[in-house]
């Protein structure tokens, strides 16, 4: 059976993922692009599992950005098998 990292990879891969409003705000200020955060999710690890949100078990992925700068990635798999991407940043 595929880890969920693997599932999370494939999905976002295959271009199968959205990204809401509030990661779109912190690729901007973070000076981030979707292809640094496709390239963190590729390379990079689970850090986090969080169950406590009522809407569903959210991941947290660190990884490196396509400059090699770590960033971090908070997500959702939805119903259809892709994923939410909710919150990017730039780790310290």
């Amino acid at each position: 059976m595929p880890t969920r990292l693997t599932i999370i990879r494939k999905a976002v891969a295959e271009g199968r993922y959205l990204t809401t409003d509030h990661a779109d705000g912190g690729m901007e200020v973070a000076d981030l692009t979707v292809l640094d955060v496709e390239h963190a999710i590729a390379h990079g690890s689970i850090r986090k599992k969080e169950t406590d949100d009522p809407r569903g078990t959210r991941w947290e992925i660190v990884g490196p950005a396509e400059d090699g700068r770590e960033i971090g990635m908070v997500m959702r798999m939805l119903q259809s098998g892709g994923v939410l991407i909710i919150t990017v940043y730039k780790r310290e």
